[in-house]
């Protein structure tokens, strides 16, 4: 089985990131409304800063064989709660897509959600339309908590999503970690 590994996201990511995201439309599919294309680098350039000093929030790359090939965060980080979200995910390099990188980077991250940082509950959103990920991530034992009804319009369409949800034990469970 092929190794992912996910290591900090830093200011020398952000190009790279950056040249990933081709158009508005996937910018809105791959973030929600949380950044926009002509600040997309800026924005990133704060989320760093808000990571080191705020720590509510982890940026990551995913690499794969010594590679960059995605990028994901986890957000949200309530540490009193014990809640997280997990977002903002992509396989950045074609040639990467469609190989189950991406579900080994989600079982990572969630590895040091609820191991390295102790939560017990990681939500996340996924746009209706989007099969292949909410397939992803049900099998990795997210379920589904909620509908949103046209959560966003983009070009006079509305975009339904779902939030989905994962507590340890679920995960621990369907995956086999002790």
């Amino acid at each position: 089985m092929c190794e992912i590994h996910l290591t900090e996201f830093k200011e020398s990511d952000i190009s790279r990131l950056v040249s990933w995201v081709p158009s508005e439309r996937f910018l809105l599919q791959f973030t929600g409304r949380a950044y926009a294309l002509s600040t997309l680098a800026e924005q990133l350039k704060g989320d760093i800063h808000r990571m080191i000093s705020k720590k509510d929030m982890m940026l990551y790359n995913i690499v794969h064989e010594k590679n960059t090939i995605g990028h994901m965060q986890l957000l949200r980080i309530n540490r009193e709660d014990k809640t997280g979200a997990i977002g903002r995910i992509i396989i950045g390099d074609p040639n990467a897509r469609g190989k189950g990188y991406g579900t080994l980077a989600i079982r990572n991250a969630l590895h040091i959600a609820f191991d390295d940082i102790g939560l017990e509950k990681v939500l996340l959103r996924v746009y209706d339309f989007n099969a292949g990920a909410i397939k992803c991530y049900k099998n990795i034992g997210f379920r589904i908590i909620e509908k949103l009804e046209k959560k966003v319009e983009f070009n006079g369409h509305h975009w339904g999503c779902y939030v989905m949800a994962i507590n340890k034990e679920e995960f621990e469970k369907r995956n086999n970690t002790d």
